[in-house]
C-alpha cells in the first residue's frame, strides 16, 4: 500500500523479513480477514475447513474481480482435463 501511496520513493528491503511457514497455521486468511474488518479473539489461529473455499468464492465472485471470467474460464478448462 505504501508504494501505491508513495510510488518509487518508498521501498522496502524484504531480506530483513523473518518468514517462518506453519502448517497449522492460516497467516493468509487472518491477513485478508483482518483487511476485511474481521475482529477474531485472540489465540484463534485456525480457521475452519469451509473459510478457505468461500474466501476463494467471494474473491473470484466479487464485483471488483476484473479478472472474474479470465479465472472462470481457467477453471473450466482445468475441470474438462
Amino acid at each position: 500500500m505504501m508504494q501505491v501511496q508513495f510510488g518509487d520513493l518508498y521501498q522496502q528491503d524484504f531480506s530483513k523479513f523473518k518468514v517462518v511457514s506453519w502448517e497449522r497455521y492460516d497467516c493468509g486468511l487472518f491477513v485478508i480477514k483482518f483487511m476485511q474488518g474481521v475482529d477474531y479473539p485472540p489465540g484463534v489461529h485456525l480457521m475452519d475447513d469451509n473459510e478457505r473455499p468461500r474466501l476463494l468464492m467471494d474473491l473470484v465472485h466479487d464485483v471488483n474481480n476484473r479478472a472474474k471470467s479470465f479465472v472462470l474460464n481457467q477453471f473450466d478448462e482445468w475441470k474438462g482435463t
